[in-house]
């Protein structure tokens, strides 16, 4: 008697072939849904760093003009005035002896202050 050799492969095996690329396309999908959601969350943080470093340099150019323009004001006004502008306008200075670094912490009801008396000044000036 002769056996003949079965060709192909039994209903068994298919089914069993067919879940495991089933379960290997669902996490494959998971992954590729996961990369898309995080890539797509990067692109929305990176605009938003880009935007606030536009913000920043535009922030600091402003300031610079600011500060050259005030050097001639700060050099007509007293010594006891300075010292007024300095306690209203500056809330702490900081350094960092590592990396060298000076920071300013300014008072924001002394900048609004500032600005009251200089619009005072303006009007009265008139």
């Amino acid at each position: 008697m002769r056996h003949t050799v079965p060709r192909g492969f039994t209903l068994l095996e298919t089914l069993i072939a067919l879940a495991i690329l089933a379960v290997i396309s669902t996490l494959g999908y998971r992954a590729v849904s996961a990369l898309v959601d995080s890539e797509a969350q990067l692109t929305s943080e990176s605009l938003r760093w880009r935007t606030l470093d536009a913000l920043f340099a535009r922030l600091e150019s402003d300031l610079r003009q600011a500060l050259g323009r005030f050097d001639p004001v700060w050099e007509e006004l007293a010594p006891r005035e300075q010292a007024r502008l300095v306690r209203l306008l500056v809330e702490r200075v900081g350094y960092d002896g590592r990396e060298g670094k000076v920071t300013v912490t300014f008072r924001s009801p002394g900048v609004k202050a500032l600005c009251r008396e200089a619009g005072q000044w303006v009007e009265v000036g008139r």
